[in-house]
């Protein structure tokens, strides 16, 4: 797979990446104006289904073990602008607490419970300014999003999910470190601790 056909497919999959609450807003519209929105309904779908089209030749042209590759060597940068865009685009919290044994209880489809990082930066914040949780996702894998909310009103979110194979480059935590990488105003902060994926967001600081 040449660089630039990676490429392209990636912006393809970014730019009609169809966020769950469009559609809700399209009929609400309708409902509203009493105007038909069918015909964009209809459009916005069949854009959804031409992306998961695409990736589906890629993968039978290029291979499913090629485009795991891929993926694993990129897997910093996918992480990052998956994250990102996630923290740009807060969704309703399914849980509220600011107790984060009530919030880990809560994801019982999970097959671990989300726990204080040994980060100890990322635990202070977790401990002092959680306000609840969501499920997601990161790279297909099913996640954990916990959100906080400073007293001046600042969000950072910190995401968990299983080790996987995609993920085992990536090291794991060690004397406070991680990798740390920047995006659209934003730091994220990668590592593997006990078995999971950390990934920790927050606005990029000024100084």
């Amino acid at each position: 797979m040449t660089d630039s056909l990676k490429d392209a497919a990636t912006d393809l999959f970014n730019q009609f990446e169809l966020e769950d609450n469009s559609i809700e807003k399209l009929m609400t519209l309708e409902a509203i104006s009493g105007s038909p929105q069918t015909k964009p309904v209809i459009m916005i779908w069949a854009s959804r289904m031409a992306v998961i089209l695409v990736i589906a030749v890629m993968a039978t042209v290029f291979g499913v073990d090629q485009f795991n590759d891929y993926k694993k060597q990129n897997i910093i940068r996918l992480i990052v602008a998956e994250v990102v865009k996630n923290h740009s685009n807060l969704k309703p919290l399914e849980v509220t607490s600011d107790k984060l044994i009530s919030v880990s209880s809560y994801f019982d489809g999970l097959s671990f419970s989300p726990y204080s990082s040994k980060f100890e930066s990322v635990a202070s914040v977790l401990n002092t300014s959680l306000i609840g949780g969501r499920y997601c996702s990161i790279q297909g894998n099913t996640a954990a999003q916990l959100r906080m909310q400073s007293s001046e009103g600042v969000y950072s979110t910190l995401f968990q999910t299983n080790e996987t194979n995609l993920f085992s480059d990536i090291p794991a935590m060690t004397d406070q470190n991680t990798i740390k990488e920047f995006k659209d105003g934003f730091e994220v902060q990668i590592w593997r601790e006990k078995g999971l994926l950390m990934v920790y967001v927050k606005p990029a600081s000024s100084i």
